[in-house]
């Protein structure tokens, strides 16, 4: 597999070298000496039509190149400007999707990728035949500290021993006044049943091969906000804890669950906000207001998090987030956030997972029964709606009918076939999504949602205490 430390930005670095403004200046300064120059020995008034003509030319390339360089650093589109090999390199990084996306995207700005990347684009699409992309080799992750922006307590995170400065420090609210929820997108009904986690995968040995698969390991992992929505029994958690895993075991991910009503039968092995744990790892009573409460200053961690890093990002120049600890936070029952949950946490929370998730090597998965304003936290969504929902990749799920159903199972299960929308691709309606198909083998590997062979933790971790935070 790819080794996910690999830095993003020589990527950026190198489309940027292929944007050479002071080239193209120097083109445009030459427009003029040439103008001159013909006028000089050619007669004024031919002179200036030919110099007109050299300087027209130098000033559409001087702008070309303007712009090519504001959609790199504005937008993160580097796969249409890189040479073949780097691009192999970065396509294997951040999967097939997410570079087909950035081709198409440039498009839309009037770019045209290089000659190279146009052929491995259309082959893609025929599928005649498919070129020789080189996979990297597995590589061992570093075992530096998290930063002193992921505090720990020189615990075993997921199965290696890290240490961190201990903050005990929460966000404060802006206070900042939001107006009414914008109208909703897409309702989908709920059904009484609840999801189905009783599938067992205990004897995969290998993944789904389809690099065109968005649910492929490399592409799926490497997005960094991501909706699974759809109604009861249509296997949104279950698919999370697949991905969970694939965090964990590729990224070397920190993972925290946010569930203000999660089960004890689930998320084993996994911190979770909303459950309330002993130093003991025993779960103990809760109201509702507490567990919402308790993901509240999850979330806070969370802008904390993102705050921290950008800081240190512009204050440490041998600061790299891509180098440290990468952290990814599930946002479980989103539905019913938006009267219980601070609007000002949860619009600080979508303000800067809109923003600089990617840069700070941060990624989040949202599970909502809709993609409406309330689904997706309430009043906090206003204004930034359309971001959330253009940004975000995410997938509509749906239930089938159990025609075979044994006592004690749901009459739901879920359908093998869903909608897809990448990241960067407006969402109105249907008409963006594709219709893909859920491999079979994208199921946690354990009952339950069991992830201890992985983490190496406790049965109910303390996510306060993992975090080094204090109660």
């Amino acid at each position: 597999m790819t080794d996910y430390r690999q830095s993003t930005n020589e990527f950026k670095q190198r489309a940027l070298n292929s944007s050479n403004l002071m080239l193209a200046n120097a083109l445009l300064g030459f427009a003029l000496l040439g103008g001159v120059g013909v006028a000089y020995i050619a007669g004024k008034t031919f002179g200036f039509i030919t110099g007109g003509i050299i300087f027209v030319l130098g000033l559409d390339t001087s702008r070309r190149q303007g712009d090519k360089q504001e959609i790199i650093e504005r937008y993160e589109i580097y796969a249409p400007f890189l040479d073949k090999k780097d691009f192999i390199a970065y396509k294997n990084l951040v999967g097939a999707h997410q570079v087909k996306t950035e081709i198409e995207k440039a498009k839309e700005f009037g770019f045209s990728p290089k000659s190279s990347i146009e052929s491995w684009l259309v082959d893609n699409e025929n599928k005649s035949f498919s070129l020789n992309l080189e996979q990297s080799q597995p590589s061992e992750l570093d075992n530096e500290s998290v930063s002193n922006f992921l505090p720990s307590r020189n615990i075993a995170f997921f199965g290696k021993n890290e240490d961190a400065t201990e903050d005990t420090s929460t966000t404060k609210n802006a206070g900042i006044k939001t107006p009414e929820i914008v109208p909703t997108l897409m309702e989908f009904e709920d059904t009484p049943n609840s999801e189905n986690n009783s599938v067992v995968n205990e004897d995969i040995e290998t993944e789904n091969e389809d690099e065109e698969n968005p649910f492929y390991p490399n592409n799926i992992v490497s997005s960094q906000l991501l909706i699974f929505s759809g109604s009861q029994g249509s296997g949104k958690t279950t698919r999370a804890g697949r991905l969970i895993e694939l965090k964990i075991d590729l990224l070397d991910a920190f993972v925290v669950v946010l569930n203000p009503f999660s089960k004890a039968t689930e998320w084993h092995g996994i911190p979770v906000a909303g459950r309330n744990v002993d130093e003991k790892g025993n779960i103990k009573p809760m109201s509702d207001s507490e567990s919402y409460i308790d993901v509240e200053k999850c979330l806070e961690w969370f802008i904390k998090i993102c705050e921290g890093r950008s800081q240190k990002q512009r204050t440490d120049e041998n600061y790299d987030p891509l180098n440290d600890k990468h952290i990814c936070i599930v946002l479980e029952e989103v539905t019913d956030w938006a009267s219980h949950i601070n609007v000002d946490v949860m619009k600080g929370f979508w303000e800067k997972s809109i923003r600089t998730l990617r840069q700070l090597n941060l990624s989040c998965l949202v599970i909502t029964h809709s993609v409406t304003a309330r689904g997706l936290g309430g009043k906090a969504t206003d204004g930034y709606i359309s971001s959330i929902l253009r940004q975000s990749e995410y997938f509509i799920f749906n239930s089938t009918t159990n025609k075979n159903m044994k006592r004690g199972e749901s009459p739901k299960i879920p359908s093998k076939e869903v909608y897809w929308k990448p990241a960067n691709v407006d969402s109105k309606g249907k008409d963006n999504f594709e219709k893909v198909e859920v491999p079979d083998n994208f199921i946690p590997k354990h009952k339950n949602l069991d992830f201890r062979y992985l983490t190496d933790l406790d049965k109910f971790p303390d996510w306060r205490f993992l975090t080094g935070l204090k109660k």
